[in-house]
């Protein structure tokens, strides 16, 4: 048992911000970084290749002091295996597929019946415009892109 492992998650949700960042000590490297703004940050300390590094878990108390020492446990497997945390979760973010776009085209479709409504039809509605409301449509659109154009 490290001097501070008895860490209780009250202790974490009453630390109040200071003016300076400060930490709580949970053990063996682990720790909350306290923000001037309040913000409540999991941390991990440990050495590699001789260079000091932080490894970031989550933000209090959306991780648990449970988790949060789950996730160093795990991080220190990893790094008593000559693998860096850090490394680790860059890359598996490097290889998350990215989602597609979506093509603004496919969003609606506009058409002109045989009356003169302009028909607007998105994925939520239809919208149907006499030939006035059009006219006034396309009268304000004209405006508004001219100033945006100046």
């Amino acid at each position: 048992m490290f001097p501070h492992d008895n860490i209780t998650e009250e202790e974490i949700a009453n630390a109040q911000p200071k003016a300076k960042p400060y930490r709580l000590l949970a053990g063996q490297g682990l720790h909350v970084l306290v923000s001037p703004a309040g913000g409540k940050y999991w941390r991990m300390k440990y050495r590699m290749a001789g260079r000091q590094n932080t490894y970031s878990m989550g933000v209090f108390p959306k991780v648990s002091l449970k988790e949060a020492i789950k996730l160093r446990d795990e991080a220190k497997r990893l790094i008593r295996s000559g693998i860096d945390p850090n490394a680790l979760k860059h890359e598996a973010k490097k290889n998350k597929p990215k989602p597609k776009p979506k093509k603004f085209t496919s969003q609606f479709r506009m058409d002109i019946n045989k009356d003169g409504l302009l028909i607007i039809e998105t994925p939520q509605s239809i919208i149907s415009l006499t030939p006035d409301q059009a006219r006034a449509l396309k009268a304000f659109l004209a405006t508004s892109l001219a100033k945006e154009a100046i």
